[in-house]
């Protein structure tokens, strides 16, 4: 059986060998002619060759014309059982045009352009899938580089090791920046200027990050650094706020608390703190907060003192409200200080004497006693403004400074004798003589390289 889209081709025999239009041709005179358009069927199609409508006769279907020998088909024709070729339903096999016929399409057939229709229409699905796909791997690879330098290079445990690598560095200025210090409430801030810091015989080495917890947005960061040769440890706490460069975690670190010092300083010009000029606003004992390192206090040598100095090392306070450090700064007066300071009594006690008062001002001696003979009390009886008084021996005395080296005080070390003459209402002129020790005590003013004196 022939393959269903094979063209049938029918052949016209002549049944003869005579040429056209000679005698006894059974063709006639005009050899075979050509059949008009044949006769449409019902609907429109061909009749199968040799059909005759029902009801027709000669001439009708099915009968050849007279002379018309009935066509013949080849060998490759349908087999017998074979349906009939299929036509167009736009007329017989032949054309006006002469085109052969067309056998109708096998089912499931699809053109050759249909089928590269189709091909084509699945290359933007295959490119939009993998321009997702390559999206999603982009995604993916961008969050853990996002994460992995979120850790390495904006993690807590970095913005800590920045800070301590500030400190080692002596870089209080970049220190504050990344991490202002929490100052200790009521805690005096004059030690805090970065040129006392900046000037410590000892400061923080070996300072390093051992280990970060974070919880949510905050951050716990262990760290240990090495001071005057002790190691030391310290906590700090960082909070996430926000972001930096879109992607990255911006960490906040707290400042740790500063460690106090309580200075016993007078005020006094040319003290100095690791050699850098140090002016107190008041003497006597302040507490100052102060940055981690050795702070060496030091007094100037004057005429009344000698020079005096402490020093202490101190890191971070392991407390929000730390014990402050005691430093003192033994200060002792010179040997100028104790003779000025004897000058000064010795010439007081000598203004005293000049006056005649029974009870002179100021004075650390007075009118005093009773007469052995009669019982009558010196004071009550004797003439006031007729004293003569004599100190026949000059009291020793010693005396101190005071811690702000501004003051001192003085007592006596050694008594000294005094003698005095006076009338008596009841005896006359110069009835009344005596003596007694003499013991003095009172405070030191100094003022530059004097000093004054007031008897207590």
């Amino acid at each position: 059986m022939p393959p269903d889209n094979c063209e049938e081709r029918i052949l016209m025999s002549s049944g003869s060998n005579l040429p056209p239009g000679s005698p006894g041709d059974p063709r006639g005179p005009q050899g075979w002619q050509q059949p008009g358009p044949p006769a449409k069927g019902p609907g429109g199609v061909p009749p199968r060759p040799g059909y005759s409508p029902q009801g027709e006769s000669g001439g009708g279907w099915g009968q050849p014309e007279h002379g018309t020998p009935p066509p013949a088909y080849s060998a490759s024709g349908p087999a017998q059982g074979s349906p009939p070729p299929a036509y167009s339903a736009s007329g017989p096999g032949m054309g006006a045009a002469g085109a052969t016929p067309q056998p109708a399409p096998a089912p499931g057939y699809v053109p050759p352009e249909q089928q590269q229709a189709k091909k084509k229409s699945k290359l933007p699905l295959i490119l939009s899938l993998t321009a997702v796909g390559v999206v999603i791997l982009l995604v993916v690879i961008g969050a853990i580089v996002v994460n992995s330098v979120n850790r390495s290079q904006y993690g807590p445990d970095t913005v800590a090791q920045e800070y301590l690598t500030a400190l080692e560095n002596q870089d209080i200025a970049a220190a504050n920046e990344i991490a202002a210090p929490t100052v200790p409430d009521g805690a005096n801030e004059l030690l805090l200027d970065p040129k006392f810091a900046a000037a410590s015989e000892d400061v923080i080495t070996d300072a390093t990050v051992e280990n970060t917890t974070i919880n949510g947005d905050t951050a716990t960061i262990d760290a240990v650094y090495t001071l005057g040769g002790q190691p030391h440890e310290l906590t700090l706490t960082a909070n996430k706020e926000g972001r930096q460069g879109l992607f990255f975690d911006n960490w906040v670190l707290t400042g740790p608390v500063l460690q106090t010092i309580a200075v016993e300083l007078p005020k006094i010009e040319g003290a100095t703190v690791n050699g850098e000029e140090f002016n107190p606003e008041e003497g006597g004992r302040t507490e100052y907060a102060v940055m981690p390192g050795t702070y060496a206090v030091a007094t100037p040598e004057s005429k009344y003192f000698q020079a005096g100095s402490d020093q202490l090392t101190v890191g971070f306070s392991p407390t929000e409200q730390p014990q402050p450090a005691s430093m003192t700064i033994d200060v002792q007066a010179t040997d100028a200080f104790s003779t000025d300071v004897q000058k000064a009594v010795e010439d007081a006690l000598n203004e005293c004497a000049k006056k005649k008062d029974l009870e002179p001002e100021g004075c650390p001696f007075g009118i005093g006693g009773t007469d052995s003979r009669t019982g009558v009390e010196a004071l009550d009886d004797g003439v006031d403004g007729s004293v003569d008084y004599t100190i026949s021996k000059q009291p020793k005395v010693s005396a101190t400074m005071s811690s702000d080296l501004s003051a001192g005080s003085f007592f006596t070390s050694s008594l000294g004798k005094i003698e005095f003459t006076m009338d008596s209402k009841t005896q006359g002129k110069g009835a009344w003589t005596g003596s007694g020790d003499l013991s003095v005590s009172g405070s030191v003013a100094i003022e530059g390289d004097a000093v004054s004196v007031s008897f207590f």
